[in-house]
């Protein structure tokens, strides 16, 4: 029995409406903001950057063990990064992989990034310097606060040399900063300055009242 006209029209209908249904999910499932999760891994859609390069960097939990639920901190740590396509965490190995275009982002940025959310273990390379004096006999940093932390929150400074930290008013449990195995503490609701004595090197934790990670300090 030949098909009627009607009966192709209904056909073809149908087609194309399934074409169309596909090609909306396909779309739906690489665009930003979107998350899919295969097996061990999860992969967060940054941006429609190019993906013509991939870096592997390893990461630690700040929240317990539970690599599924971090990761969308992780990812929202990555999402404002320029260049950045697509971030890739396998819950099993701990390693966030970070497809970018090599045009816009050098990986050293990711890193950075991680390093600054703390999501990796910070170097001098990720860390904002401090600013040594014209005599060379003293180095200063200032940093504020963003209402979301320090900023910069990664610093190096030189050994052998005295340095001033300048905080700007804090926020949330920053009204209190201390460098505890330093012995060094300040209040900066309003403001206010850590002065240290000549440095040995080392790296030395920054924390807040409430007991929290805040940043680094990187001596070298």
């Amino acid at each position: 029995m030949r098909p009627t006209p009607r009966t192709i029209l209904a056909i073809s209908a149908v087609l194309i409406v399934g074409v169309a249904f596909v090609i909306a999910n396909a779309l739906s499932a690489n665009a930003p903001g979107t998350t899919k999760t295969e097996g061990a891994k999860i992969t967060y859609i940054i941006s429609e950057a190019e993906a013509a390069a991939t870096t592997d960097i390893p990461v630690r939990l700040l929240e317990g063990s539970d690599a599924a639920h971090e990761s969308a901190h992780i990812f929202d740590a990555l999402a404002g990064v320029q260049g950045a396509a697509s971030a890739t965490l396998d819950t099993e190995t701990l390693v966030v992989s970070v497809a970018y275009d090599p045009a816009r982002l050098d990986p050293a940025e990711i890193q950075r990034t991680l390093a600054a959310a703390g999501y990796t273990r910070p170097t001098a390379a990720d860390a904002t310097p401090a600013e040594v004096s014209a005599d060379g006999a003293a180095q200063s940093i200032t940093i504020s606060d963003n209402g979301s932390g320090l900023v910069p929150n990664i610093i190096s400074a030189r050994a052998g040399l005295p340095l001033t930290m300048t905080f700007g008013p804090g926020t949330e449990c920053r009204t209190t900063v201390a460098l505890p195995a330093l012995g060094a503490s300040a209040e900066i609701i309003d403001g206010g300055t850590i002065e240290l004595a000549a440095l040995e090197p080392g790296t030395y934790e920054i924390m807040c009242s409430g007991g929290g990670n805040e940043g680094v300090l990187i001596v070298q």
